[in-house]
């Protein structure tokens, strides 16, 4: 079975009452709701807002997982980033993993089965006692710390409601085909955005946003940005997705049809300015095309070739979307300094700058292995008062102006949030998932598994190389992928006999 074949949308659609019923159900909701509320803030009762879907999930659980990435990947941006319809919505999201948790746990008690481990909970939990360790030693409110363990895990939740669900293999192809599909579409999406923004229609929006905090830019090339409304997320997004299409092309005839795949893939990426995704690129072609480049000597010099060409035009195409990506990598001494330095009032400017920052505020060997504390430097939804002790600490004596781009990596993020015990164990999370994932990878037989599988290795990798970049398991979309597929390829070694 080939991924995206020419009667996949056909597919999605037809083969899934549920997923159509689902999207029908939302944008109608969506739209009724712009039409009653005007006020994007306004606070609506839970009980009318979101019966609809508590009932869809109780009937069938699966659905859960439908909204969880229809929302996220499609409806938030809608709401947070266009305001088209208002921020109240999204908590779909937060219901969604609330009736999905209820109803495992409740078939678990009365099946009286035994819950499923994965490779991960026992990190998990030491992950979290860290967490809860570093909350009590800043005198963190409770609220504050949950608030915190829901940035960072609450999509690891989804992980554990798809594999316990016990759902079916083709409901796992679907999800793929979804996800692949959403991937597919950045590009037109982002190529839209790019011809339809104005500096009115910018004004317009930030106007809307009074009051918000909102992760998008203010030009042209930050509005152009897909359906996450962050290009550099699209952009992680969509190479995840690269490295699905390059395994299966590593498998099969290359096609026309792929060659225009990756193309759409790449588009949001061009568009959007993502630079550090021309530096994470050659990184990744080279890891999913190992074999083909080490292993024939001809077919690797031609493929260097056709990628070198391909790469260099690209580079300079850059020039007429209204950046330079050439200068950036002829002179990498000069970003990298760009990413480093501080200010003239001693704040951090760049990534490399916000992980400088972090052990600067660090004055103990607590505050080196627990961090301090989930929620501290993060912006609360539920308002300022919840926000982090940290951040306000920031805020109040002028260390830092902005809440936001002092901490835009998972690295930063880390250090601050959970100390160098929870960075650790986060890429001990990440090697595990991998290990498990290659476990699977050498006992299945089935070749779109075995091409599934490979694919996944290449995105495993490329969050480890970007967590210097992006704060890739706060941000949904990019931590919704990395759970999803990570479930369905455990939940599917188990049912293959693999686990």
């Amino acid at each position: 079975m080939y991924l995206i074949n020419n009667n996949t949308f056909k597919k999605l659609v037809s083969t899934s009452k549920w997923l159509t019923s689902t999207y029908a159900i939302v944008l109608v909701a969506a739209i009724l709701f712009g039409m009653a509320i005007t006020n994007p803030a306004s606070k609506i009762p839970f009980f009318g807002l979101f019966v609809i879907p508590v009932m869809m999930i109780i009937i069938k659980p699966e659905t859960g997982i439908w909204l969880i990435l229809i929302f996220v990947f499609y409806i938030n941006y809608l709401a947070d980033e266009l305001f088209f319809i208002p921020g109240t919505v999204t908590w779909v999201i937060e219901i969604s993993f609330v009736v999905m948790v209820g109803i495992v746990l409740l078939q678990k008690s009365l099946d009286k089965k035994k819950i499923k481990k994965s490779p991960i909970d026992y990190l998990l939990l030491l992950f979290v006692t860290g967490g809860l360790i570093s909350s009590f030693l800043n005198h963190n409110s409770l609220i504050s710390t949950l608030l915190g363990c829901r940035n960072m895990l609450r999509m690891v939740l989804l992980f554990y409601c798809i594999i316990h669900l016990d759902l079916e293999e083709g409901f796992f192809k679907k999800i793929i085909n979804f996800l692949f599909v959403t991937a597919l579409i950045q590009g037109p999406v982002s190529l839209l955005q790019r011809l339809i923004w104005t500096p009115e229609l910018q004004m317009k929006l930030d106007s809307n946003a009074q009051g918000f905090e909102t992760a998008g830019g203010s030009d042209i090339l930050d509005f152009a940005s897909g359906t996450t409304g962050i290009s550099g997320i699209t952009a992680l997004y969509v190479m995840g997705f690269m490295c699905v299409l390059m395994a299966f092309m590593s498998r099969n005839k290359i096609r026309i049809t792929d060659i225009f795949k990756f193309f759409l893939l790449f588009l949001p990426i061009l568009i959007g300015s993502s630079r550090a995704s021309f530096l994470f690129l050659p990184v990744m072609v080279v890891f999913m095309l190992r074999r083909k480049i080490f292993t024939d000597v001809k077919k690797g010099i031609g493929i260097a070739l056709v990628f070198f060409i391909v790469y260099i035009a690209l580079v300079k195409t850059t020039t007429f979307l209204g950046y330079d990506m050439e200068g950036m990598l002829l002179s990498p001494q000069d970003e990298f300094t760009d990413q480093s330095h501080f200010s003239g009032e001693g704040q951090p400017v760049g990534r490399f700058a916000n992980i400088i920052f972090a052990t600067h505020l660090m004055k103990s060997k607590t505050d080196y292995i627990f961090g301090f504390g989930p929620n501290s430097v993060s912006i609360s939804a539920l308002g300022d008062e919840h926000s982090g002790n940290m951040l306000k600490y920031l805020l109040g004596n002028g260390l830092v102006k902005d809440a936001t781009s002092f901490v835009n990596s998972q690295l930063a993020f880390m250090m601050f949030e959970w100390g160098f015990l929870g960075l650790g164990l986060y890429f001990v999370i990440i090697a595990r998932i991998y290990l498990m994932n290659r476990k699977f990878y050498i006992a299945i037989e089935d070749e779109y598994w075995k091409t599934i599988s490979f694919g996944f290795s290449g995105i495993i990798l490329l969050y480890c190389i970007a967590s210097f970049y992006k704060q890739l398991w706060v941000v949904e979309q990019t931590s919704a992928l990395f759970w999803v597929m990570a479930a369905i390829i455990f939940s599917m070694g188990r049912k293959k006999g693999v686990f």
